[in-house]
């Protein structure tokens, strides 16, 4: 049980117990170090003693504005301050759709927690609600425009 973040983030991505693909894989791993080193940071705290409230807070610092006037919440996580604070790519924070690919990450890693007999079976992600992802459809030309197209 005395196995350090990095050591558990490379132990569940080597046994794979949920048997995702390798590119999956590694954005889970970039999630992963985000969370230990926000738990770190913020918390004082690692994956053995996360609960379900730093859970929560993590994927609320998701949402947060980052960029050249980062929200408070975002100030104290050593891993956004070495990046400057990146925000997502519409807006500020993250979209529903990357906090979902965080969340995910998070749930494979305490599936191997459940796993593996060695470590405590605990999983604080199981509460919290995934974000919920709107898909905005695209421009739609009328028969009048495609016909004038043809």
């Amino acid at each position: 049980m005395g196995l350090s973040n990095e050591q558990l983030i490379h132990e569940a991505v080597e046994c794979n117990h949920a048997g995702i693909g390798a590119s999956t894989l590694e954005r889970y791993r970039d999630h992963l170090v985000h969370f230990a080193q926000y738990l770190a940071s913020v918390h004082a705290s690692d994956f053995y003693g996360a609960n379900k409230k730093q859970v929560r807070l993590f994927m609320r610092h998701l949402e947060k504005q980052g960029g050249p006037n980062p929200d408070g919440a975002r100030l104290r996580c050593e891993w956004c301050k070495a990046r400057n604070f990146p925000d997502g790519r519409e807006g500020p924070g993250w979209s529903a759709s990357y906090r979902k690919s965080y969340l995910s990450a998070l749930r494979f890693l305490y599936r191997h927690f459940q796993a593996d007999d060695e470590l405590p079976d605990i999983d604080p992600t199981v509460l919290e609600s995934s974000p919920r992802v709107i898909v905005k459809r695209g421009y739609t030309p009328s028969k009048e425009e495609v016909k004038r197209l043809l």
